[in-house]
């Protein structure tokens, strides 16, 4: 889980989404504001519990690796799909470094 400080609250996703960026994984989803991050895992992309909590976990590693780093300067939401359930932790790691480099 990220610090309170870095997560988005329930007002930062109605902000309009400024930018939209596919990577290998899913989305990510850019608006204006300070660096903070979500990771939204519908039940239709991952179906189990114990599965989507798993994922989120690992998304929310990378994306605190990243906050810290500074590589985040905006709100993110992070969608991820179907392949991400199932891939490595250093593909994940990889194609969302990738995709926020771009």
């Amino acid at each position: 889980m990220l610090q309170r400080a870095n997560r988005l609250a329930r007002a930062d996703f109605k902000k309009r989404v400024t930018r939209r960026q596919p990577f290998r994984f899913g989305s990510l989803l850019f608006s204006e504001g300070n660096a903070k991050a979500a990771v939204v895992i519908s039940k239709r992309t991952v179906r189990l519990a114990s599965e989507r909590n798993f994922l989120r976990r690992r998304l929310y590693a990378i994306l605190r690796e990243e906050l810290t780093e500074g590589h985040i300067r905006k709100n993110v939401r992070l969608y991820p799909n179907k392949q991400a359930a199932t891939a490595s932790f250093a593909d994940l790691r990889n194609s969302l470094k990738s995709a926020f480099a771009r």
